[in-house]
This record gives structure tokens, sequence and C-alpha cells, in this order.
């Protein structure tokens, strides 16, 4: 974290008001090993402090507008922000708008 309450995560500057949940954990903790056996263990604790975090819906809907986001964000992983997307291009393309 910076001054300005910006947090880098790799090229990307993020920026949070201080009271994000994440904000004195390690970053690996949301970029979690695929091929560690214990993957599915570490999604889950990332994804717990996620939704104890009051910032979770702004985070996840800045994770659902950059499409190229890894880890979790928003108390999601990737694969479920694609099918988040896919379901709200479906709903725009039925409902006509």
């Amino acid at each position: 974290w910076n001054k300005e309450g910006l947090r880098n995560m790799g090229t990307l500057t993020i920026p949070f008001d201080g009271t994000q949940a994440c904000m004195d954990l390690d970053t690996d903790l949301f970029f979690p090993d695929e091929e560690s056996k214990n993957y599915a263990a570490n999604v889950a604790t990332a994804k717990r402090v996620c939704s104890s975090c009051v910032l979770q819906a702004s985070c996840r809907e800045y994770a659902l507008s950059e499409p190229t986001l890894l880890g979790i964000w928003g108390g999601t992983d990737l694969d479920e922000r694609k099918r988040i997307r896919r379901r709200a291009r479906r709903r725009k393309v039925h409902s006509g708008t």
C-alpha cells in the first residue's frame, strides 16, 4: 500500500479506501498456485477474506470490468467471473438492450 491508498498488484494499481479486508495480507493469498496440493483450501481462504470485506462488491465489479485479471477478486476467481459476464451478456441479449 502506498500513502495514497493504492495497492500495487503486479503492474496493476487498485484504489481502495483502507477498509478492505485484504489490506494487511500478503497478495500471494489471492493468487494461489494452481499446482499446489492445497489449491482448493487456499482459494477458500482467500474467498473467506473477501466475504468479510465491506468493499467486496466494489472489488468484484472492478474485476468484472477487467477480463484478464487473474486471482481472487471480490470473492470470485477467473472462471466464476467469466460465467458472471457470460450470464450478463445473455440477459442483455434476451432483454433486447
